[in-house]
């Protein structure tokens, strides 16, 4: 679509670094303190700061805190994008229509967007020992943190209108069976408080024909969530060197208020109809063994997900592990001192993987976690001079 806007853009970032602490007693520890100011011509003005503490007791143990605020301007195309059209899946339980009917949303931009706000908290510690036994190291951590956000800019589109509106019209017409609603019901709500932005066809269907989204400002946000990674590495003349890690992320709540009684928590959820949260596993980890020696190096890797709720069929988003395997091999000096090549050989997803078909939109697959390709190899080159 072509449009034309402008944006006017001021900011000044400011940062420094105190230390506070630093003898045998109660080892080393700084202070880091920063802070942003930005000015957006026509949607206003914000101070965001950040202190941040490190604190390192002993020579293997870490211990680190921070706190910031941050302000997200809405962007151009949320404020001023002529109205377009897209397809999307959405029920309509009112009429017990639940195929996942493709309909037209109609949406612009919102110049009256405010800025999104947020709050943003974490702490964690890490150990490091450099010598936990002859010729190893061993490292792990945990870090927790939570992002608050409020007055989150989100595309109010297709399931979530016609789903809020269905909330709506339970509270009014409440229903034994809300899979199979009254159509006498139904018909009373249209006649007398449905929303206008869901365009409906005549009598005796009553399907919708299109629906009007529209960009807003949502009210709350609160995610929160643990990350834990350690390491082994081994080391050998010999043998080369062998790493042994992992990284692993836990999703303790994801909790939102969009406006309109629109409200939940999104963990383990594919959150299809929501574009402002992604399809959201409870758990994921990734784990790697690497070997190298001189300058030849082996990886293989495992990425797993936890399953998810799919949103519009019974059949789960699969807790699937894809394996990966890389072989890499530098040579120095191939075309004079200085030079670099590195070669690649290796493959994705080598134990041919598969999800489990949602059969319910697009190819079935969700594309966030999992890819449809199945097992890959590739080959690459890459020479610097």
């Amino acid at each position: 679509l072509d449009y034309t806007a402008e944006d006017s853009v001021q900011s000044v970032f400011m940062e420094i670094a105190l230390p506070l602490v630093d003898d045998d007693q109660f080892g080393y520890a700084e202070m880091q303190i920063a802070g942003r100011y930005s000015s957006y011509a026509g949607i206003g003005s914000s101070y965001d700061p950040k202190i941040a503490i490190r604190w390192q007791p002993l020579d293997w143990l870490a211990i680190r805190a921070s706190f910031s605020t941050a302000f997200i301007a809405p962007s151009m195309s949320q404020r001023f994008t002529p109205k377009s059209s897209f397809l999307q899946s959405t029920n309509d339980l009112l009429f017990n229509d639940t195929e996942a009917t493709y309909r037209t949303n109609v949406f612009q931009g919102n110049p009256d967007l405010e800025p999104e706000q947020a709050e943003i908290t974490n702490f964690g510690f890490s150990v490091a020992l450099a010598e936990f036994c002859d010729n190893c190291d061993l490292n792990f951590g945990v870090d927790y943190s939570n992002y608050f956000f409020e007055d989150r800019i989100t595309l109010l589109r297709g399931p979530r209108v016609v789903d809020a509106d269905f909330s709506k019209f339970l509270e009014a017409y409440p229903q034994a069976d809300t899979t199979n609603v009254s159509r006498d019901d139904a018909v009373a709500w249209l006649n007398c408080c449905a929303d206008p932005n869901i365009v409906r066809g005549g009598a005796p269907s009553y399907t919708i024909v299109q629906v009007n989204a529209y960009y807003l400002n949502a009210q709350e946000m609160d995610h929160t969530a643990i990350d834990v990674y350690a390491n082994y590495t081994w080391h050998s003349d010999e043998y080369g060197n062998v790493r042994v890690g992992i990284e692993a992320t836990h999703i303790d709540e994801f909790s939102y208020d969009l406006g309109g009684g629109v409200t939940g928590d999104a963990v383990g959820k594919q959150n299809l109809g929501i574009d402002v949260i992604p399809t959201l596993p409870e758990q994921r980890a990734i784990a790697t063994i690497n070997w190298s020696r001189d300058n030849t190096n082996v990886l293989l890797r495992a990425r797993w997900n936890k399953e998810v709720d799919a949103a519009w069929t019974s059949v789960d988003i699969d807790a699937l592990t894809y394996l990966d395997l890389t072989y890499t091999h530098r040579i120095d000096g191939l075309t004079g001192s200085g030079s670099n090549t590195v070669l690649e050989i290796g493959g994705r997803n080598i134990t041919d993987e598969y999800p489990t078909p949602l059969g319910a939109f697009g190819a079935s697959i969700e594309l966030s976690i999992h890819d449809p390709r199945g097992r890959m190899f590739f080959v690459r080159a890459k020479h610097a001079f």
